[in-house]
């Protein structure tokens, strides 16, 4: 067992919802989930960085592991919004910005779902993440952020040289469709107010977004 993996044992703090133990299960209930959670990730989620800095520098771990959905620790510090860690993670040369979990859904899609503004202004930055890559219903990071009220990640994306504004899911809705239905007033007034974003879109089934 690597050194790391053996002081993480001793001080990592596992989340409520995360049983070391077995629980027992009555026959009449489906038996749980295994989630294939790793050091890292259980270390990551519960935010604790000694930890995450001691994982990240032993040659054993690997920093793209991922659990029974497919998300990898950097997904699932986006999840616990442990910014600090996510930058951490960001910085290791390993690292696969590429990965998508079973939904499809990559790094950026999480960071733009949790409202992770310094993260998604890296992973913006970055060549080899594509912002206008959709998940398994098409939704682009920009389409979560808007549906999501994350006003400052709409903000800085609006001015991203590569953004598509007006890029539908599956259905054809588009973020600014998405800000309307939810009812986000100050995402939606951002976004008429801006020239690339189309206010008199429709999606599949011919509804106006206004």
């Amino acid at each position: 067992m690597c050194q790391a993996v053996r002081m993480l044992a001793s001080q990592t703090t596992v989340p409520t919802h995360y049983s070391m133990a077995a629980p027992y299960v009555a026959p009449s209930q489906p038996p749980a989930p295994r989630l294939n959670l790793t050091p890292l990730m259980m270390a990551v989620m519960s935010g604790n960085d000694l930890a995450v800095h001691e994982l990240l520098h032993d040659p054993c771990v690997d920093v793209n592991e991922a659990d029974a959905e497919g998300n990898t620790a950097i997904f699932l510090a986006c999840g616990a919004r442990q910014e600090t860690i996510v930058l951490q993670l960001l910085a290791h040369p390993g690292l696969d910005l590429d990965h998508s979990n079973h939904e499809l859904a990559t790094v950026f899609h999480i960071a733009c779902l949790h409202g992770l503004v310094d993260t998604v202004r890296y992973l913006a930055s970055h060549a080899h993440v594509f912002i206008n890559q959709g998940n398994c219903v098409g939704n682009t990071g920009f389409i979560i952020a808007a549906a999501h009220n994350h006003v400052q990640i709409v903000s800085y994306l609006l001015e991203h040289n590569s953004l598509d504004a007006n890029q539908g899911d599956d259905n054809g809705l588009t973020a600014f469709m998405a800000a309307c239905a939810r009812g986000h007033v100050d995402v939606v007034r951002l976004m008429m107010t801006h020239p690339s974003v189309d206010v008199q879109c429709r999606d599949q089934v011919s509804s106006f977004s206004l």
